[in-house]
């Protein structure tokens, strides 16, 4: 055998030989850059269709979710990653109950302070209510409920939070939670963004801790069903 020969047979399989090619790793940087991307379509979509929101707020989500794959390179896993690590699967479903209903109540309890002390925010939850609740079907608004919400947990603690998290998981709770928060700012009521935040956090932490999405997913699924149809605010 030659040393050409040699020296071929020992090269490494190039990267797209076989035809397929190879996704590049998520980096922070990119993960951080599509989030803020996304946040400011969402805004602006909610802007644009918030007279609409019922009709509306599923297109923008799916929207969004689509644009967050698309954004990572289209090589970053796409998985719902519904469940936790293994075994902890039903501690992560008991996680994500007892927080939707822990947050549940507490909203219902702090509220009336709050508005009491702050009319603005009484009246700013009111707004909101109003395009909220349309003449359709209630099935419609449950499915509208269910769309949203899992869109937002896909985009906000799906994989972008993952690859933001790897390295400095706090900053991506604290700043993961604002550019939520700012995804909401197009609805003109700040009330909603400081509750997004607040609630961002808390789902975010859920999501650290379970290693997976169906924790925040049924945490959020539960308060936004209290807060809108079982103990509406408003």
């Amino acid at each position: 055998m030659t040393s050409v020969e040699s020296e071929h047979r020992e090269l490494p399989p190039q990267a797209g030989s076989t035809g397929v090619d190879t996704p590049e790793p998520m980096t922070a940087r990119r993960a951080w850059l599509a989030l803020l991307t996304v946040s400011v379509v969402w805004g602006f979509g909610g802007w644009l269709l918030m007279s609409r929101w019922v009709l509306s707020s599923p297109l923008v989500g799916l929207l969004c979710a689509g644009l967050a794959w698309w954004l990572s390179g289209r090589g970053l896993p796409w998985e719902p990653n519904w469940r936790a690590r293994g075994s902890e699967y039903l501690r992560a479903t008991l996680a994500g109950v007892g927080a939707g209903v822990l947050l549940s109540a507490l909203t219902s309890l702090l509220f009336p302070v709050v508005r009491a002390q702050l009319p603005a925010v009484g009246e700013s939850v009111a707004a909101l209510y109003s395009n909220l609740y349309l003449p359709v079907p209630l099935a419609l608004h449950f499915g509208v409920v269910a769309v949203v919400g899992a869109a937002e947990e896909l985009v906000w603690r799906g994989p972008l939070f993952k690859a933001a998290a790897a390295q400095q998981p706090i900053l991506a709770v604290v700043a993961g939670s604002m550019l939520y928060g700012l995804a909401q700012s197009g609805f003109g009521q700040p009330i909603l963004v400081l509750t997004a935040f607040s609630l961002g956090v808390c789902w975010a932490l859920l999501r650290l801790w379970s290693g997976g999405l169906l924790a925040p997913i049924l945490a959020h699924a539960i308060w936004q069903l209290s807060v809108l149809f079982v103990f509406p605010l408003s």
